[in-house]
């Protein structure tokens, strides 16, 4: 199934035209990039499950990753327990601009009626490093680290909400110089999905604070709105391909500024 499965993401690169096309999480319907936290349970003792997946471009919040947008190659594997319904831990993994993006995650999704609910916490890490300095190739060094980031959320229906927040004492570890210790990071994602010509449809308003991490704003942390669409569709029985667009909706103030950004995606499942 697995071989098959690879054919089909293939055919459909082929088939989108991704040849030759330069383009550019955390939703109702997930898009390529970054962990989704949502495991299926396990069929046995311990459950297995893994993704696959190609994006013409890695935009993470709005934020271009690759840096030359780029494509990027993107894995998870993650393990459930039948012991302990709705508890998740898992590895995500992609390349990014000059280094290798590695993330690990520990989540719990349940349901209240209608109401759906998960928390869990994201170690963010780059390099295979933790806490760590990377010399540059002009001598300076730089701090490669882990980043932790808790995350709470909920779905009702087709409507759903996440809320991260990055402790104030990780907030300063990232690729450049330090910013504000005493500042916690935080992003509030809000989105709903529906079904239109037969697509999955999401649209997704995040809107939260960066440190100079991602906008290289020296000791600014700054504060940005962006707005997703996604669409996607089941290519086979275990690949789906996908469209997204961002639009810029609140700019940031210093530093790099982010730009409206469009990519495509295939991944399969395993």
């Amino acid at each position: 199934m697995f071989t098959k499965a690879i054919k089909g993401m293939i055919t459909g690169i082929l088939v989108l035209g991704f040849s030759g096309v330069t383009m550019a999480e955390e939703s109702v319907t997930p898009m390529p990039g970054h962990p989704q936290h949502e495991v299926e349970g396990a069929a046995g003792p311990v459950g297995v499950t893994g993704t696959l997946g190609v994006v013409s471009n890695y935009v993470w919040r709005g934020v271009e990753q690759t840096g030359t947008r780029t494509p990027a190659v993107q894995g998870s594997l993650d393990f459930s327990f039948a012991a302990v319904p709705g508890l998740a831990i898992g590895n995500w993994n992609s390349n990014a601009a000059g280094m290798t993006e590695t993330d690990y995650y520990l989540s719990y999704t349940g349901a209240a009626g209608d109401l759906g609910y998960k928390a869990g916490l994201t170690l963010y890490s780059y390099e295979f490093k933790s806490f760590g300095t990377k010399t540059n190739a002009d001598g300076t060094t730089a701090n490669v680290a882990v980043q932790k980031e808790i995350f709470v959320g909920a779905t009702f229906g087709s409507f759903s909400g996440t809320y991260y927040m990055v402790p104030s004492e990780d907030s300063t570890y990232g690729k450049g110089e330090t910013a504000d210790a005493s500042v916690s990071l935080s992003w509030l994602d809000l989105g709903y999905s529906t079904e239109v010509l037969g697509l999955t449809t999401a649209i997704t308003y995040g809107t939260g604070t960066y440190n100079q991490q991602w906008l290289n704003a020296g000791a600014a942390v700054e504060s940005t709105a962006i707005l997703t669409l996604s669409l996607s569709k089941s290519v086979s029985e275990s690949v789906t391909a996908s469209f997204n667009k961002t639009h810029v909706m609140t700019q940031s103030a210093n530093g790099t500024g982010l730009h409206n950004e469009f990519w495509m995606g295939l991944s399969t499942t395993f």
